[in-house]
């Protein structure tokens, strides 16, 4: 994954993904990802028209434990 930036505490994990690199990564389809924004299922934040998702709720929302990593 290219888009892995180190945040301040030194671990390698992106912060935000686009809705683009989360049907990547999940191979969920874009409505998917939506209906899971609109229900608030997915923290995201606004930039310009964009939504970004955290990258800690689309790994809670899928359901990956993040302690095992």
């Amino acid at each position: 994954m290219d888009t892995l930036q180190a945040n301040v505490t030194g671990r390698k994990t992106p912060l935000t993904i686009t809705i683009k690199s989360a049907m990547e990564l999940s191979g969920l389809s874009r409505p998917t990802i939506n209906r899971a924004i609109w229900a608030k299922k997915l923290r995201t934040t606004h930039v310009g028209s964009r939504h970004l998702i955290f990258f800690d709720s689309f790994q809670q929302f899928l359901g990956i434990d993040q302690s095992a990593a």
